[in-house]
C-alpha cells in the first residue's frame, strides 16, 4: 500500500532534538561577537532572589500568546545547546555563535541547558543567572522562557529567534 521509502538525511547544520550530547558548535574566527549590544543593556548576573522564579522575556511587538506558546511547548524545538562543564567566558561566546548559527539556518526554536547550577564551587548557578542577559543582547532572540519539566525544567530554557 505505501510506495518505496527514502530515508531523508537531516541537515549537518542544526542540532536534531533526539540526540542529547552536549553540542557545541564551531566559532569562526572571523565571527565578531563583541558588536552585539543593544539599546538598554542586560545586566550580567540576575538578583539571587530570582533562582527561584521562571525566568520568561519577550521583546516589544511580541505577543504575549507566543511567549504562552513557547512556554507549553508548543512550538517545537528544532536545536539544542548543552553548557554543562563550560566556563562563563566560553558559555556567552558559544551561545552568541549558537543562535547565530541557528538564526542562519532558519531554526525557529532551540533549547539552551544551562543546568541548575547545583554543583558549581560557588554553590550559585553561574551560567544560569548570566544566561538571560546574553540572550537580550542578541537581537535575534524574540522570547524565552523556562522549559517544561520533561525539558529539563528550570535547568533549561526555550528560545525563540526571529525568521531570516
Amino acid at each position: 500500500m505505501v510506495g518505496p521509502v527514502i530515508r531523508i538525511k537531516p541537515p549537518d547544520t542544526v542540532i536534531l532534538r533526539p540526540s542529547r550530547p552536549a553540542a557545541r558548535p564551531v566559532v569562526h574566527q572571523g565571527d565578531d561577537t563583541d558588536q552585539r549590544t543593544s539599546a538598554s543593556p542586560a545586566p550580567d548576573v540576575i538578583n539571587e532572589k530570582q533562582h527561584d522564579k521562571p525566568m520568561h522575556y519577550r521583546k516589544d511587538g511580541v505577543q504575549k500568546r507566543v511567549l504562552d506558546k513557547l512556554r507549553r511547548g508548543k512550538i517545537p524545538v528544532e536545536g539544542e545547546l548543552n553548557l554543562h562543564g563550560f566556563t562563563a567566558r566560553e558559555a556567552e561566546s558559544t551561545v552568541t555563535a549558537f543562535i547565530m548559527h541557528c538564526q542562519a539556518s532558519d531554526t525557529r526554536c532551540v533549547l539552551i541547558i544551562p543546568g541548575k547550577g547545583t554543583h558549581s564551587s560557588e554553590g550559585q548557578p553561574v551560567l544560569k543567572s548570566k544566561l538571560p542577559a546574553w540572550l537580550q543582547r542578541c537581537p535575534e532572540v524574540l522570547a524565552y522562557c523556562e522549559a517544561r519539566r520533561e525539558d529539563g525544567g528550570s535547568g533549561a530554557v526555550y528560545v525563540l529567534l526571529k525568521r531570516r
